[in-house]
């Protein structure tokens, strides 16, 4: 064993749908599984805020989508517009809606 193999064996755990944190995300060659993130986020720098969701999602590498793919979330077509890779078997793809 390595520490990337043990590493993607901790992971498996946070892409099982039935425990909660991952869904079904509509891709373009299917679906996959993803754990899917929208948080609101603020900054106020010289006293103008500025404000928004910044939705985001993480997959296995495996399932990883390119920049300009389009995916579907609960109803809501993204596009995919970074791709990050971890390095760890996790890649962070950030959204704006399509």
């Amino acid at each position: 064993m390595t520490l990337l193999t043990d590493i993607d064996d901790d992971l498996s755990v946070f892409y099982d749908i039935d425990l909660g944190f991952a869904e079904n995300i509509t891709g373009p060659s299917g679906t996959v599984v993803a754990i899917f993130d929208n948080d609101y986020e603020s900054v106020e720098p010289d006293e103008v805020l500025i404000a928004g969701a910044n939705p985001i999602i993480r997959t296995q590498d495996d399932d990883a989508f390119s920049a300009g793919d389009t995916v579907t979330i609960r109803t809501v077509n993204y596009t995919v517009v970074e791709v990050q890779p971890t390095g760890f078997g996790e890649t962070i793809h950030e959204l704006r809606l399509a």
